[in-house]
């Protein structure tokens, strides 16, 4: 028992040790660091690497723009689902007041406004979703864009 025991605290603590190590670093991406760190590595002429910073500063400032409206859109939909949970929260309580078969009706009916209501949130989300990965990327291409232009000037 003893010894099980002391293996499973010798694994949990070599987990503990291994995860920062192997975990990714996606804010360095959104800031721009990367990009910059690139084209300092690249060895362009001044007005290349002037051309390209710029290019860097322009992408991350539209990724962090997206990135803003994403987590609005999210905020929201938490909003109109806790919203939901509530309001459906009231009618079952107003509901357990009623007789069995208009309680059963009425518990039908809330949970299809539930529903409903969890949908709209959704599917509102999703389109912010895609809109987010839209920009991201038309903003991602002109970066490259703007790069290429960068390496031949």
């Amino acid at each position: 028992m003893r010894k099980s025991l002391f293996v499973l605290a010798l694994v949990a603590a070599v987990a503990a040790t291994a995860v920062p190590a192997t975990a990714k670093k996606h804010h360095a991406k959104a800031t721009g660091e990367q990009c910059l760190q690139r084209v300092q590595a690249a060895g362009l002429s001044e007005a290349g690497t002037a051309a390209a910073t710029a290019a860097c500063t322009k992408f991350a400032a539209a990724v962090a723009d997206a990135r803003t409206v994403l987590k609005a859109a999210r905020a929201t939909k938490r909003a109109a689902n806790k919203a939901a949970k509530a309001e459906f929260r009231a009618d079952r309580i107003a509901a357990a007041a009623l007789p069995a078969a208009e309680r059963k009706a009425a518990m039908k009916a809330a949970r299809a406004e539930r529903r409903a209501a969890r949908r709209v949130a959704r599917q509102a989300f999703k389109a912010a979703h895609e809109t987010h990965h839209a920009t991201v990327e038309a903003a991602r291409q002109t970066l490259r864009a703007e790069l290429r232009a960068a390496r031949a000037g």
